[in-house]
């Protein structure tokens, strides 16, 4: 089974969820550089989600 990572703005309002650890992991810390998934194809979504949120102090939650 896959563990979805979900990463959560500060307020918990908005989320961007991905299979994706290290994709979790940029979104998270709002790399907005470093959107790609592990095939190297950008994640437009994951940046979108950095640009809007990227100076707030995400979290990730772990879903198995």
């Amino acid at each position: 089974m896959k563990t979805i990572y979900i990463v959560w703005n500060k307020e918990k309002t908005d989320r961007y969820c991905t299979f994706d650890k290290q994709l979790a992991y940029e979104v998270r810390k709002g790399a907005t550089d470093n959107c790609f998934y592990e095939d190297g194809r950008p994640s437009h979504i994951a940046r979108a989600f950095c640009e809007k949120y990227g100076e707030e102090d995400c979290s990730i939650e772990e879903i198995r």
